[in-house]
């Protein structure tokens, strides 16, 4: 049998992390209980943050991450490694709706909502782009032609989450990352 190539196992079906749901699916899994988080980010209102790690005209992300792990439940700190940061799924999610649904212009907003229940949490990331063919974008990354040269870290990055799932929904404008406690 062949070994099988990195992008194969990234995108093992046994592993599940972009699964098949619906906003209320997922919800229901976390015994939603509140929005602890409901944020229209518009970029252009945070052109510097003192300490950002991020290159010129990202300092907003710095600023999001920040706000995030703020609002967010303490126990989430265990798993900011994950969720922020150079290879966290949020900051890619947040990153893909800048740089692709909106073209890097930075007046558009993103809106950032924080659903908190009993049995886990789950943020979600919409855009105001046109959204795109999720199912073109998985078949594309899993076929390994060069796809990863040009674009898709943030799909690869999103994929190796171990503590996420992530789904996209609304025609792919609406980007979902959900964490279900073990209790």
């Amino acid at each position: 049998m062949p070994a099988q190539s990195f992008v194969d196992k990234i995108f093992d079906a046994e592993k599940e992390m972009f699964v098949i749901s619906t906003l209320e699916t997922a919800l229901a899994q976390i015994k939603a209980e509140s929005v602890f988080l409901d944020w229209e980010l518009i970029p252009e209102d945070h052109p510097f943050a003192a300490n950002s790690p991020y290159r010129n005209g990202y300092d907003w992300l710095y600023i999001a991450e920040r706000k995030v792990l703020q609002a967010s439940p303490p126990w989430i700190r265990d798993l900011r490694f994950e969720l922020i940061g150079e290879r966290g799924v949020l900051s890619e999610a947040l990153s893909n709706a800048f740089c692709h649904a909106h073209s890097r212009r930075d007046n558009l907003p993103i809106h950032i909502k924080g659903h908190l229940g009993p049995g886990g949490l789950l943020f979600s990331i919409r855009d105001q782009g046109p959204g795109f063919d999720v199912q073109d974008l998985l078949q594309k990354a899993r076929s390994g032609k060069k796809y990863f040269q040009i674009a898709g870290n943030g799909v690869v990055r999103m994929e190796s989450a171990q503590q996420f799932k992530i789904f996209y929904d609304m025609n792919g404008s609406r980007c979902n990352i959900y964490h279900v406690l073990n209790k």
